[in-house]
């Protein structure tokens, strides 16, 4: 399971709901900068789950202009995470994926060689809860459940997208213990994305 965008106060309650269910994630994150930030990613830390870098700015138009900006980008993101933490990202995910529009090919094969270059591993995710889809707001704990549940149940490997941005509400809070329930009844085993981990990804 990962969680792009926050951390935010959704963020604490879906912490509640992983240490109820014994159940670790992965955390790809932007700059807040707030003590409350901090300290919800002392606490991904302190409970387990992975951090990865997504985006500093997450302005799309800005980072994927060059090589430069984006790797400036997620150097700043990098060391605020390191300096609040004292936890060390290795992953990264896109932000857009892999396959966003304004990430053309040849920046992204000279971004691939410079993440080589420092040992980062980037994930996409190929099962998504739609949460971020125009018509989020509308979608229910039920289509929510449903969207996750049947685009994992038929793989081995599962990477599922959800956001923990304050502005998804309790939707995911909500969704998340009946998802998780529904997956450990299928045999599916919870871990957290790591450099070792099989890698999903659009482009490679």
């Amino acid at each position: 399971m990962t969680f792009d965008d926050g951390p935010s106060s959704i963020t604490e309650n879906i912490l509640d709901v992983l240490k109820a269910k014994n159940v670790k994630a992965t955390f790809f994150v932007t700059y807040h900068n707030d003590a409350d930030a901090i300290r919800r990613l002392r606490r991904i830390v302190r409970e387990n789950h992975a951090i990865g870098l997504h985006s500093y700015t997450h302005r799309y138009e800005e980072i994927y202009s060059s090589v430069e900006s984006f790797v400036n980008d997620i150097d700043k993101l990098n060391s605020y995470i390191v300096n609040s933490t004292g936890y060390t990202p290795k992953i990264l995910r896109f932000p857009g994926g892999s396959n966003c529009s304004l990430l053309k090919q040849n920046l992204f094969d000279r971004l691939k060689t410079e993440l080589d270059k420092r040992g980062y591993v980037y994930f996409d995710w190929n099962v998504s809860s739609a949460d971020s889809t125009k018509n989020a707001t509308s979608l229910s704990v039920g289509e929510i459940v449903g969207n996750c549940y049947s685009g994992a149940k038929d793989r081995n490997v599962a990477i599922i997208l959800m956001h923990d941005t304050s502005v998804k509400k309790r939707i995911i809070v909500d969704a998340l213990p009946i998802l998780i329930d529904k997956l450990k009844r299928d045999g599916f085993v919870f871990s957290t994305l790591s450099t070792e981990a099989p890698q999903i990804a659009f482009r490679k």
